[in-house]
């Protein structure tokens, strides 16, 4: 997104509005932020442009701590957690200057952040990213998203994509790139959208990963970009669906955005950010429908309670939840013991095709028997076992 390459950050500071002040201001630095007016609403552009002001301060500072690949593609990702919890992190320390310009509000804020605390919040999203493997997350989304300029040509969204992959990644998906898709949409834009459902899904199906059971598609329009002063305004429209892979579930996302910026490819990139953001993060929601379902991808994702009766002791408690977390597709979430002899254990388990077949492997484990009390469990399965 904004500012990946750390060698492209310098030359294109003052494009930003950030300036430094002498050194004898203690380092100061102001940050423009601009926002279109909207319906007359200014003080919701003033709102905006503030945040664009702190997203752009962030977004540097971010990008003076990025050394390596794996961190510029998850940059944006950090400056969205810094902001949506800038308290701490992001202190204002005087508005230098705010006004409105025709149909613009702008203002300049003297801003000032911990660095010990955006880098800590870099290495905590990092780590989450990392932990996140193609062989540990249960459920698998591809991505491609497209972009036409306002004449409509075709444009390469390569940032965009790692963007929304990141996003994903974020919220516990294992993401991989949809490049079948993409071709496929590039080349056949125009047709109906309910053609291009079908179409891109087959592909989807046929390209799939191991884990890949939805895929996520998206189109970002540059429908208007205008002059106002000395700034742009530029509108684009967003389309964005997530697709179910195993049944004929989808979710979709339409909207306009708009924003401001001082130059034309800046005012473009802001609406098609907003854009993305707003949209991804709505359907990654909805993807609790669409993508966790138990029977889709043959990824079954089971949430169960299970009762070991008649143990030894604590002793025997503590290696059959030893047990169980180094299966390696067992978690468990909690435990506790009823009394000395009986163990609760509620789990999530994945890559067994039925409660049954995740039965048969606890008795093999533990060479215990099943229970005949099974049942559901406040909404999970419920397995007991007899030692």
């Amino acid at each position: 997104m904004k500012q990946r390459l750390r060698n492209a950050l310098l030359p294109m500071v003052f494009g930003l509005g950030l300036v430094f002040l002498p050194a004898g201001l203690c380092s100061a630095e102001v940050v423009e932020g601009q926002a279109p007016i909207i319906d007359g609403n200014v003080s919701k552009a003033q709102y905006e442009a503030r945040q664009d002001a702190m997203r752009t301060f962030v977004e540097n500072k971010v990008g003076v701590q990025v050394e390596s690949s794996t961190e510029v593609d998850m940059g944006a990702i950090v400056s969205d957690h810094i902001l949506t919890k800038s308290d701490g992190y992001v202190s204002v320390k005087r508005v230098v200057k705010q006004q409105r310009v025709g149909n613009i509000y702008i203002v300049q804020l003297d801003l000032d952040a911990s660095p010990n605390m955006i880098e800590t919040a870099k290495e905590d999203v990092q780590s989450k990213l990392e932990s996140l493997s193609k062989e540990s997350s249960r459920y698998g989304v591809s991505v491609a998203v497209i972009g036409y300029n306002e004449t409509g040509g075709l444009k390469t969204l390569s940032d965009t994509n790692r963007y929304v992959k990141s996003i994903l990644a974020d919220q516990g998906f294992w993401v991989r790139g949809g490049d079948a898709v993409l071709k496929y949409m590039g080349q056949n834009q125009g047709i109906p959208d309910t053609d291009m459902t079908v179409a891109v899904r087959q592909i989807a199906r046929k390209n799939r990963g191991t884990h890949e059971n939805a895929l996520l598609r998206g189109t970002l329009t540059t429908k208007d970009v205008r002059k106002d002063g000395n700034s742009y305004i530029a509108t684009v429209h967003a389309s964005f669906e997530l697709i179910g892979l195993d049944d004929d579930t989808s979710n979709s996302f339409d909207g306009y955005f708009t924003a401001a910026a001082s130059n034309y490819d800046k005012a473009v990139a802001n609406a098609e950010n907003d854009a993305t953001r707003e949209a991804v993060n709505a359907l990654g929601q909805k993807a609790l429908k669409t993508v966790q379902r138990e029977d889709q991808g043959g990824m079954h994702h089971i949430e169960t309670v299970m009762v070991f009766q008649n143990l030894s002791g604590m002793a025997q408690a503590k290696s059959i939840l030893a047990a169980l977390n180094n299966a390696g597709n067992i978690e468990v979430v909690r435990y506790g013991m009823n009394d000395s002899s009986t163990l609760q254990v509620f789990a999530e388990a994945t890559g067994y095709k039925s409660i049954g077949a995740l039965q048969d492997f606890i008795t093999g484990q533990f060479d215990c028997m099943p229970a005949s009390d099974m049942g559901d469990s406040v909404g999970s399965s419920k397995m007991v076992f007899n030692f």
